[in-house]
C-alpha cells in the first residue's frame, strides 16, 4: 500500500508506516430525523464485542482497535501488528483514477 500520495515525493507524516488505513464510512446526516437513534446505533456496531462477534461470525477484522489487539488467533496477529503501525489516510472513492499510471 503506498504511504507517499500520487503526485508527491515524500510521505507529509510523521515516519514510516506499515500501510494505510482505510474503511467504509458511517455517516449520520445533518438533516436526519432520528440523529440520536442512529449515532446510538453507529456506538453499538462499532463497540469492541458487537466487533469481536462480527468477527467471529464473518471473519473480517474489526474497525474497533481494542477489538483488533484483543484477538488471539496467531493467524491474524501480522495483520493486527501491521495495522498499529499503519497512518490514517485520506481517501476519495476516485482513487483508481487518480493513480499514476504506467510511465
Amino acid at each position: 500500500m503506498p504511504t507517499i500520495a500520487p503526485g508527491e515525493t515524500q510521505s507529509k507524516s510523521d515516519g514510516a508506516a506499515a500501510s494505510i488505513l482505510s474503511g467504509d464510512n458511517l455517516v449520520v446526516a445533518d438533516y436526519s430525523k432520528q440523529k440520536d437513534l442512529a449515532f446510538a446505533y453507529i456506538k453499538l456496531i462499532t463497540s469492541k464485542d458487537e466487533q469481536l462477534n462480527y468477527q467471529k461470525t464473518f471473519g473480517d477484522l474489526p474497525a474497533n482497535s481494542e477489538a483488533l489487539a484483543s484477538l488471539t488467533d496467531p493467524k491474524l496477529k501480522p495483520v493486527a501488528d501491521a495495522a498499529a503501525k499503519s497512518k490514517a489516510t485520506p481517501f476519495t472513492g476516485a482513487w483508481g483514477d487518480i493513480q499514476p499510471g504506467p510511465a
